[in-house]
Parts: structure tokens; C-alpha cells; sequence
């Protein structure tokens, strides 16, 4: 793919250029990890967490980092309301992450329920400074 991003890259465009390069960047990992979604997942409580099973894991496929969210709805959503819950990581393990939710997704958490996953970066904090160095 032959991207063009405008005159040759100087002094006075060096800033503006980075910025968006980064963004790009930012942009790209959030395409990229979709790769992973998961679907019929099944999740097993632990305590305070749920613990989901990710292949690929191991091999850092996806990546996945304490504190990056996680979305779960649940899968053939009877009346088609696809309510998305956000979870964080905190702890990933060998081949599965403990995860938390809100209360209330704890609260409907049912053992053998099936789970559409969605994984998503939490870079903002990384891209952020990224673009405060630049500044």
C-alpha cells in the first residue's frame, strides 16, 4: 500500500506528522486486535473475577496487558439488545485473564453462559504521551 503523507518530512512539519503517525498507529492496534474476538466464550467465576480462557495467549496473540478492557455481551442475545459490559484485566496468566466487570454483569453471571468477546487496547495513556513529548 503506497500511502502518501504529503511534502518530505522537515522541521516545521516534524511534529504535526508524528502526531499523526501516531494516531495512525493507535488507530491500527484497535483494527488489529479485532482479530482475536471471541465467540460462544465461556467464562468461569473465581472469586471477585471471571476468568476467560484466550487461545493464543501464550504466544502474546493477542497481547493483552493488565488494566486493557475487555467487552462482553451475551452471545444470541434473546431480545436483541446486545448490551455491551466493559471489563478490565487484572491478572493474565499463561493461557487465561481474571477479569471484573460492573456489579450488575456479576450479578447476572450465570456458570455455562455463552459470551461474545471483544478485545480492545488500552493505549490512550502511551499515544498521550506520545503526543505530549511532540508538543
Amino acid at each position: 500500500m503506497d500511502v502518501r503523507m504529503g511534502p518530505s518530512l522537515t522541521l516545521a512539519n516534524y511534529r504535526e506528522r508524528m502526531d499523526t503517525l501516531l494516531h495512525l498507529e493507535e488507530a491500527q492496534m484497535n483494527i488489529d486486535i479485532r482479530k482475536y474476538d471471541l465467540s460462544e466464550a465461556v467464562m468461569a467465576q473465581d472469586g471477585l473475577f471471571l476468568n476467560l480462557d484466550v487461545p493464543g495467549l501464550a504466544e502474546k496473540r493477542p497481547s493483552v496487558l493488565y488494566g486493557d478492557s475487555v467487552y462482553a455481551s451475551v452471545s444470541g442475545d434473546p431480545d436483541g439488545s446486545m448490551v455491551e459490559y466493559q471489563g478490565f484485566v487484572h491478572n493474565v496468566r499463561l493461557d487465561s485473564v481474571s477479569l471484573k466487570f460492573a456489579a450488575h454483569f456479576h450479578r447476572i453471571f450465570v456458570a455455562g453462559m455463552k459470551f461474545s468477546i471483544r478485545f480492545s487496547f488500552s493505549v490512550r495513556f502511551s499515544i498521550d504521551v506520545g503526543c505530549w513529548i511532540l508538543s
